[in-house]
């Protein structure tokens, strides 16, 4: 029900602001079993947060423009997740898919985008993305690639880091 994801931050590809800090996060669903775990004293303190499916995803439309959506209906199911979470001091966040290649072969998209993901966070409460991108060989295959992908992390991290909370 509860997937360990330990992160290690790598020098270098994350922001100077969170390089320092390092969490222990699960991968959580919104059943009543993983509720149920998250609320037994047992599990008091293990996670410092749960990175939960809950219907945030990243949508590209075609060319022009690239958003953060929410679906209301999904993300509905995990209010009981939410508030166990919230509950036990831990942080709600959620993942998402992949990065679309626009937003890295248009930076001049990236700030509506971070501005909606902003927007998404402060209305459901959001504390933070885990984007899931295993696009061309986790996370991209060829150097530049890569390279603009970092790039966008940095510049998509370092903004929410720096939003103001609603």
């Amino acid at each position: 029900l509860l997937h360990v994801l330990l992160s290690a931050v790598v020098p270098g590809t994350l922001s100077t602001a969170i390089r320092a800090e390092r969490k222990v996060f699960a991968w959580a669903s919104s059943s009543n079993a993983t509720v149920a775990q998250l609320t037994n004293a047992s599990w008091a303190g293990i996670f410092d947060g749960v990175h939960a499916g809950c219907g945030v995803e990243i949508v590209a439309s075609g060319t022009a423009s690239v958003t953060m959506s929410v679906n209301d209906t999904i993300f509905a199911q995990c209010t009981a997740l939410k508030r166990a979470v919230e509950a036990g001091g831990g942080e709600f966040h959620v993942w998402t898919n992949a990065v679309p290649q626009v937003l890295l072969d248009n930076p001049s998209l990236r700030a509506s985008f971070i501005d909606s993901a902003i927007d998404a966070a402060h209305k459901h409460g959001i504390q933070g993305f885990s984007i899931d991108d295993e696009t061309d060989c986790a996370p991209r295959s060829t150097l530049q690639n890569f390279t603009a992908w970092v790039e966008f992390i940095n510049q998509f991290s370092d903004a929410l880091h720096a939003a103001s909370p609603p």
